[in-house]
């Protein structure tokens, strides 16, 4: 028996005897050797019974590979190698912290030595010991134990390792036991790392795992399909293989990952036929459909080569509502199931995909999908599922019809697809929630997008009374106090259907509701969120397409105040909304009379040329046109040009590309006012000149700033015919093209025309400023001069003096005053049982006023009647209804005036 000698080995470091090991290994003389070497591995491995110091990994890695070579020569050293293994589920052990930043490599390598280590061994028992080091390793946390390496940084430098490349590799060719244990490696490095997930998938570890699904994929040859499943084959760690397809595919892309074989693809289908025939696998058949829903995510034609399983999953999808020759789904029954609601959802799912394949119409028109899809939006299919259920599915019915309908038009129209869809937002607009709203959002999306792609879409749902649906689910959005988010969407949407779908004798009904959206754009409830600028944009076309095509329609639009709202529009919109505004204006110039409505427009101080002036301006701040702060052309040669026009004109490595000066005026507001001003001082000048005789709106000052665009703008097309003149000179140089000379004398003619034309608008600019400001400082004299020569404090007095006067003589100020002093007096009387009836001091049968504490002294120069008794008591001759000199009167008709002061009285 051999004797325990432990305690001998007391205080002795593990390193010290590691590297008298492999010294004795590298220089070994004889095969007697071996016993002494085997005592000394053993007293290694007695000393690192706790694991391996981080600073001897390399060294063990590198007793291990000369191990692994000795071990074919002597078999002893194979009950070594075992320990050695064993050893390596126990984390590195550090002597200090900064152990980790110093052998950084060697941990790395570390993880990268135990992969290969799994590929290099032939003994089953060898590589699951392996796989569960590694797989402890990257699991187990020794938080107990300070000086383990942490579960993170283990983590990390298997990620940084060669760890998953090998795997990914090896799951190809390894047996079914070692593929099993390989599994939980697989997921546990997927599951805490997208960069492992990019190396398995670099491997095409996807494709190895999808073929090893089928049992016989060993012994298949490879253009051989497999059988049908029988129903009784196990497929072990499905709900894993499933998991780690999940996490793989979600970080797939096509640069990442090859696509699957076919004969991959064929093992996926066979599972999935197995999973269909056993009730008790509902779960993994649905994993298995998602698992192919991610392959077409990231290659939409996966299934191409495989169109019995397109067949599959259409006849799947239909297989209760539309009839088919017996096979193998002919017995499979779904049921309104939590389980089956999924597997159709993920059927519908699959189904959105086949236009992407060349034989998808194909199975689109053999399996009746769309007649299949429109029975679920009616409500109609055989299997009744339930209420949250049915929504969601009409909700992926309605997006799987957006991907399909475009390659099955014709039978959409002749199932009926329109009308089944109008029925359905008819039917949903009845109870409106959150869910039923989706509902109408998507089928009013999908009707909109249909109806832009086919024409007999459009007829259609025109025929089927589309028109009157749509306009009154958008008139119910208006009426709604809270405009939120998704009713301007809702309303977005209806608006641009119904601009496609709306026939000339229709447009009329479109009236009322453009003209209400203008207003609430313009003044909108205080309640309501930000309006979406789109929406705007959206009925500003409507009118444009609708209206300005026909003398009566645009007629209605201006009679019911419509040039008004649109220029209210454009004046507090942003550029874009203007610019359509703008065009939307001139062709109703041109079609009607909109003249008295332009120059009687006002808002904010601004009047209609003002308004065009201030979008002239705006525009040229925009492209970066070359003016000062008061609008005068800085540049004589590019009075109207902006940056990028400059650069696709004049810079010689721009390539040609048509005309940067046409082009600057396709959207632009530039062209369209110049248009306007047109329309005004020339085609209907006449009118304008009529109209302002009798409003006097039209010719008011404009302010300096004005004055200087408006001369811009009346030349704006004289300017654009310079810049071409400059661009055709410029386009000669670049392709080096000689111009005959008489061709070369006009061009240069016309080049010192236009170019002395800019001076020339720039120096009258300056002029009309100079004009402008001498007529300020004439004006600012003119005030100051009535300033200085009137008499404001003499005014003001004498203002006050007759205010005064007034208030103490008019008869009139004298009744107010004694009426409102009655008023507040009795006002302020409050009655009460307990108190009983009020006593009034006040002598309101009087007509006087009594002031409290108020004393009037009579002069003594007063000449009073001998009748003492006709002479009425004063409290308060200031305020009285009597004045003092009603009654002191020199010739002594102080009773006279009493008396005819009764009488009026009493006439009143």
């Amino acid at each position: 028996m051999q004797k325990d000698c432990s305690y001998l080995l007391k205080g002795r470091s593990p390193s010290v005897v590691l590297k008298k090991a492999l010294v004795l290994f590298e220089n070994q003389i004889t095969k007697s050797d071996t016993g002494r070497l085997i005592i000394i591995l053993n007293q290694f491995l007695t000393l690192s019974f706790q694991g391996f110091y981080i600073q001897d990994l390399f060294n063990v890695t590198y007793l291990v590979d000369i191990l692994k070579v000795k071990v074919k020569e002597e078999p002893l050293y194979n009950n070594i190698l075992h320990k050695f293994i064993d050893r390596f589920s126990i984390p590195p052990i550090l002597m200090k912290s900064s152990d980790v930043l110093t052998y950084s490599v060697d941990l790395q390598q570390y993880f990268s030595w135990l992969g290969f280590l799994l590929i290099w061994t032939e003994d089953s028992s060898m590589q699951m010991k392996i796989i569960e080091a590694i797989h402890i390793l990257l699991t187990v946390d020794y938080s107990e134990y300070r000086n383990y390496l942490r579960l993170e940084v283990r983590k990390q430098k298997a990620e940084d390792s060669l760890l998953a490349e090998t795997i990914g590799e090896y799951v190809e060719v390894c047996n079914d036991d070692v593929y099993n244990e390989l599994l939980k490696i697989i997921l546990v490095l997927c599951s805490d790392s997208k960069v492992a997930c990019q190396k398995f998938l670099m491997k095409s570890t996807v494709t190895s795992i999808i073929t090893r699904f089928e049992p016989t994929w060993r012994e298949r040859f490879p253009k051989v399909k497999p059988d049908l499943p029988m129903g009784t084959e196990v497929v072990l760690n499905t709900t894993t293989i499933c998991q780690i397809l999940n996490l793989l595919l979600d970080n797939a892309t096509v640069d990442n990952m090859k696509a699957p074989t076919k004969y991959a693809l064929w093992s996926l289908h066979w599972a999935f036929r197995l999973f269909c025939l056993r009730e008790a696998t509902h779960v993994q058949r649905n994993n298995i459909l998602a698992t192919l829903l991610l392959l077409m995510n990231v290659y939409p034609d996966v299934l191409s080569g495989n169109l019995t399983f397109c067949y599959d999953i259409a006849m799947l999808a239909m297989s209760r509502d539309v009839i088919f020759n017996p096979n193998w789904t002919s017995d499979i029954i779904l049921t309104p199931s939590k389980e089956d609601m999924c597997f159709m959802a993920l059927l519908l799912m699959c189904i959105s995909y086949f236009r992407n394949l060349l034989t998808g119409p194909k199975v689109l028109e053999e399996c009746r999908v769309v007649m299949g899809l429109l029975k679920l939006l009616g409500n109609q299919q055989t299997i009744k599922w339930k209420s949250l259920q049915s929504k969601y599915l009409i909700s992926l019915a309605l997006n799987i019809l957006h991907n399909i309908v475009p390659i099955s038009t014709e039978e959409f129209v002749e199932d009926g697809g329109p009308l089944v869809i109008l029925e359905l937002i008819k039917e949903t607009r009845k109870f409106i929630t959150t869910v039923k709203y989706q509902i109408i959002l998507r089928s009013i999306e999908v009707l909109c997008n249909l109806c832009c792609k086919s024409k007999s879409i459009r007829n259609s749902v025109a025929y089927n009374g589309g028109f009157c649906v749509i306009l009154s689910l958008c008139e119910e959005q208006l009426e709604i106090k809270y405009f939120s988010k998704n009713h301007q969407v809702l309303f977005a949407i209806g608006v641009c259907l119904l601009g496609q779908i709306c026939q000339s004798d229709e447009a009329i009904q479109l009236l009322p509701m453009v003209l209400k959206f203008m207003k609430r754009y313009i003044k909108p409830n205080f309640e309501d969120p930000t309006l979406n600028p789109k929406i705007i944009l959206l009925i500003l076309s409507l009118i444009w397409n609708k209206f300005t095509c026909s003398f009566e329609l645009s007629n209605e639009f201006v009679s019911h105040g419509g040039v008004y709202l649109l220029l209210d529009v454009i004046q507090m919109s942003c550029l874009p909304i203007k610019i359509v505004g703008l065009g939307v204006l001139v062709d109703l110039c041109e079609i009607v009379e909109c003249v008295p409505y332009l120059i009687t427009w006002r808002k904010i101080g601004q009047g209609i040329r003002s308004l065009l002036m201030d979008i002239f301006r705006q525009e040229n701040n925009v492209l970066s046109v070359k003016v000062d702060s008061n609008g005068v052309i800085k540049d004589p040669l590019l009075p109207i040009m902006g940056r990028i026009q400059f650069y696709e004109t004049y810079c010689p490595c721009q390539k040609f590309g048509g005309n940067p000066s046409i082009a600057d005026m396709l959207i632009s507001s530039r062209p369209k006012i110049y248009c306007l001003l047109q329309i005004l001082n020339v085609k209907q000048k006449e009118t304008v000149d009529i109209a302002d005789e009798f409003y006097r709106l039209y010719n008011e000052e404009l302010s300096g700033l004005d004055q200087v665009t408006l001369l811009v703008a009346e030349n704006f097309l004289a300017l654009k015919l310079s810049e071409e003149w400059h661009e055709l000179e410029k386009e000669f140089e670049k392709h080096n093209i000689e111009v005959i000379p008489s061709d070369k004398a006009i061009i240069e003619a016309m080049l010192d025309i236009t170019n002395k034309w800019g001076a020339i608008l720039q120096q009258m600019q300056l002029d009309m400023l100079d004009k402008y400001e001498q007529k300020n400082k004439e004006s600012e004299t003119e005030l100051y001069s009535k300033l200085r020569n009137t008499r404001f404090s003499e005014t003001w007095d004498a203002i006050k003096q007759m205010g005064y006067i007034a208030r103490c003589s008019e008869r009139l100020f004298r009744l107010s005053t004694y009426y409102d002093q009655q008023m507040k007096i009795d006002e302020s009387l409050h009655y009460s049982d307990e108190n009983g009836q009020i006593h009034r001091t006040n002598l309101h049968d009087l007509p006087i006023n009594s002031i409290k504490n108020i004393h009037i002294a009579i002069p003594p120069d007063v000449v009073e009647d001998v009748v003492e008794s006709l002479i009425p008591t004063f409290v308060s001759p200031a305020s009285s209804l009597f004045g003092v000199e009603d009654f002191i009167i020199g010739d002594g008709n102080a009773t006279q005036s009493l008396f005819s002061y009764d009488s009026e009285m009493a006439d009143e």
